[in-house]
C-alpha cells in the first residue's frame, strides 16, 4: 500500500479545523503522515499530526501552504483537505483503490459534501452548491453523482495526487 501524505493548510484554528485534524489523524491511523501547515503556531495537535510553519508574518495562501507541505511530504501520494472539512473513515482506502486500478491515473478526487450536523448556514450554502443552479456542469464537485468520470478540473479539497506528478508540474505554483 502506498504511503499517503495528508496535507491540511490552516487559515485559523477553529472547531472545524479541530474536527478536521482529529478525523484525518484517525483515518491515517499511523500508517500515513498528516501535515498541518500554518503561518502561526497551530497549538496542540492530535498525535500523528505534524505542524509545518511557513514563517510568514502575514497570511499566506492555501496554495503556498500546500507547496510548503509538498516539499516536505514523504508519501507517494498527497491527499488534500481544507481546514473546514473532514474525511470519511474509508477516505484513503477508496482513493488508493482507484490508483491501484489504473497506474496511469495521476489524480483522484471526490465531492465536497456538506457534513451531517452542519449548521443552517453551511446547509444553506451547501444546498446552493449542490443544485444545478449553483454549480451547473461542475455539480459533481458537491454531489456524489456516482460512477467514475474523467475530468480536467478538480477542487483542492478531497483530492489525491501522485506526489511525483505534482512535483513534475511545479506543485500548486503558489502565485496562481
Amino acid at each position: 500500500m502506498p504511503q499517503v501524505s495528508v496535507i491540511i493548510p490552516l487559515h485559523r484554528r477553529s472547531p472545524a479545523f479541530e474536527t478536521c485534524v482529529t478525523r484525518a489523524a484517525a483515518v491515517a491511523g499511523g500508517r500515513h503522515e498528516v501535515l498541518a501547515v500554518s503561518d502561526r503556531d497551530p497549538g496542540e495537535l492530535p498525535d500523528g499530526v505534524t505542524p509545518l510553519l511557513t514563517g510568514s508574518p502575514q497570511d499566506t495562501s492555501p496554495a503556498e501552504k500546500r507547496d510548503l507541505a509538498l516539499a516536505q511530504a514523504s508519501g507517494e501520494i498527497c491527499a488534500f483537505l481544507d481546514d473546514d472539512a473532514y474525511p470519511r473513515d474509508d477516505w484513503i482506502e477508496r482513493a488508493l483503490e482507484r490508483f491501484a486500478a489504473d497506474p496511469d491515473v495521476a489524480g483522484v478526487g471526490g465531492p465536497g459534501i456538506t457534513p451531517p450536523g452542519s449548521g443552517w448556514r453551511e446547509r444553506a450554502s451547501g444546498a446552493f452548491y449542490e443544485s444545478p443552479l449553483g454549480s451547473g456542469r461542475l455539480r459533481f464537485r458537491f454531489v456524489a453523482l456516482g460512477g467514475v468520470r474523467e475530468v480536467d478540473d478538480l477542487p483542492a479539497y478531497n483530492l489525491f495526487v501522485r506526489t511525483e506528478a505534482l512535483r513534475a508540474i511545479g506543485g500548486w505554483q503558489s502565485r496562481f
